[in-house]
């Protein structure tokens, strides 16, 4: 029981900025497929809200970029 899901963001160049692609995919499991509709509705919108929070950051003066090495 549980859910399972992956979460992936890209950045692509465009004029004048860049573009910030964010991609989720939750696989809820047992119990939790009862309310996928409700769940996907909560995620969508908390990635809008770290959508913006990442604008924020990109867009401030003082970046700072940390490269994470991730484990496939």
């Amino acid at each position: 029981m549980g859910m399972n899901g992956e979460l992936t963001y890209r950045f692509d160049p465009v004029d004048n900025g860049t573009r910030v692609i964010q991609e989720q995919i939750l696989k809820p499991r047992g119990f939790f497929k009862l309310f996928s509709p409700l769940i996907a509705a909560a995620f969508s919108r908390m990635a809008a809200k770290r959508l913006v929070v990442i604008k924020g950051i990109m867009e401030s003066d003082n970046l700072i970029l940390i490269c994470v090495p991730v484990r496939a």
